[in-house]
């Protein structure tokens, strides 16, 4: 097995909010073992370098006792370790903040933009926003995560204003909404999309403008890393270099492929996992004849192959990810500030 660099445990399938777009859809509630959870952790630990561990769900802040065992199993581990958790924020209260500080899992928060939008694309508006605040107080630093919708394309400016009044917030990505699990909202519009993430960069690049340590956008690296070195592999997955775990111990290349049977790798307790990083996903790439007269032609970041996969299969446009590039990259205000 090659060595692994990312490691994502789906702590577990439970969760608290019912999201308008929910990917996990109506799997069955189920928590992860320690066993199971120990011996994932041990399949990481066979390789070499630093390893990155990510802590997910449904909503892991629901099993406490999971994210104090993989802490403590990730301290006894031989190669250097970071962890971070993945969440909506209900829990994440000042308690769970130091818990979490304590344990130094750093954190990852899901926000789709305003009080209104919040509330109508996750629910429990004001809990997240009181977790922006614990987080504050607590000085433990977070980034967060926007699912691009057909409601909030227009409005991710908003994001960034909202991050600009907390000192400890580090930058935000990006995840443009794919056809999975439950589908209580629409993929934006590529015209749509364009004139929010160009909104979304001048934002940014004003709110950077007047900050001591500036906001990161996710994408924007993307951009940066591949004018810098090239079109390359999109991800670790890509490479072979991640796992994501299931609270069942079943084995997959990545998140985004998680509980698709087609992209199964095996179990953490089986006799082997299977060699093909991605499945039948590893061959898809963002490129084709519609990249010629590209700007961004030999220096595009690419796309996620479990992304374009589920793009192909429910018939959405995998194009929107070009369209989100190029209005992050064309030359206009605010460019090279995030």
């Amino acid at each position: 097995m090659p060595s692994i660099n990312f490691l994502i445990l789906i702590l577990t399938t439970r969760c608290d909010l019912q999201c308008a777009y929910c990917y996990n859809g109506d799997l069955p509630p189920l928590s992860m073992s320690r066993p199971i959870l120990e011996r994932a952790l041990a399949l990481a630990a066979e390789g070499e370098g630093p390893l990155r561990v990510q802590l997910t769900g449904g909503e892991p802040t629901l099993v406490p006792e999971l994210i104090e065992a993989a802490a403590q199993a990730a301290q006894k581990l031989s190669r250097p370790t970071r962890l971070s958790l993945q969440t909506n924020g209900v829990n994440l209260d000042r308690a769970m903040v130091k818990f979490l500080k304590k344990l130094d899992v750093e954190v990852g928060l899901s926000l789709d933009g305003g009080p209104a939008i919040q509330a109508a694309q996750r629910g429990q508006s004001r809990a997240v926003f009181q977790a922006l605040a614990a987080l504050e107080r607590e000085k433990w630093p977070f980034t967060v995560t926007t699912v691009v919708t057909a409601r909030n394309c227009q409005d991710l400016a908003e994001v960034p204003l909202i991050l600009s009044q907390y000192g400890m917030a580090r930058g935000l990505g990006l995840d443009l909404l794919v056809r999975k699990g439950r589908l209580g909202v629409a993929a934006p519009e590529p015209t749509e999309l364009a004139v929010g993430a160009r909104k979304l960069r001048e934002a940014l690049g004003f709110v950077n403008a007047r900050r001591k340590k500036p906001l990161t956008l996710r994408e924007m690296e993307f951009l940066r890393r591949a004018r810098l070195q090239g079109e390359g592999a999109f991800c670790l997955a890509c490479l072979g270099l991640s796992l994501a775990v299931t609270p069942a111990g079943q084995v997959y290349p990545c998140g985004q492929a998680a509980f698709r049977e087609e992209s199964r790798l095996g179990e953490v307790f089986g006799q082997g996992l299977a060699s093909s990083p991605l499945g039948p996903a590893a061959s898809l790439t963002l490129a084709g004849p519609h990249c010629q007269g590209c700007f961004l032609k030999g220096a595009c970041p690419g796309e996620c192959p479990s992304r374009l996969s589920l793009s192909q299969s429910s018939g959405q446009n995998p194009r929107l990810t070009c369209v989100l590039y190029r209005a992050l990259a064309e030359p206009g205000p605010g460019q090279g500030l995030a």
